[in-house]
């Protein structure tokens, strides 16, 4: 192989890279991860890292319920496991898709099936959450 196209495979390699490790990155980090702590602490890891997926797949925090609590407090009250947890899952999140592409979910187990999710197509179910994809 040519040092041109070794060279080419490199920089197409690194390009693929950064993308994957900048995908949401106009978002807030300790915001996102206080959100994952306030709708996943009782889930699993992969539960917390699906839930940043889902922060990741709209590009927003709007419509989180939790974005409704005082994050900052809740997030201080938590141990700090569950805090490290919840940071390791927002990182990870840039590199997975446990949701299959998904940018909703509820806690079915809790709250049962919402109206919204009518319109929506069931991608997976993680731990108590169902994950859900807008149509389109």
């Amino acid at each position: 192989m040519s040092q041109k196209l070794k060279t080419w495979i490199l920089i197409v390699l690194a390009s693929i890279a950064a993308a994957l490790l900048f995908r949401g990155s106009a978002l807030d980090s300790e915001r996102a991860v206080q959100i994952i702590l306030g709708e996943a602490a009782n889930q699993s890891f992969v539960g917390k890292i699906a839930v940043g997926e889902v922060i990741r797949n709209r590009g927003s925090f709007e419509g989180f319920s939790s974005t409704l609590k005082d994050l900052d407090a809740f997030y201080k009250e938590q141990p700090p496991k569950a805090r490290r947890d919840a940071k390791r899952a927002w990182f990870l999140s840039c590199f997975t898709d446990f949701t299959h592409s998904a940018d909703h979910f509820d806690n079915v187990k809790a709250f049962g099936v919402p109206e919204w999710a009518a319109s929506m197509r069931k991608t997976v179910k993680i731990d108590d959450m169902q994950y859900y994809r807008s149509r389109g």
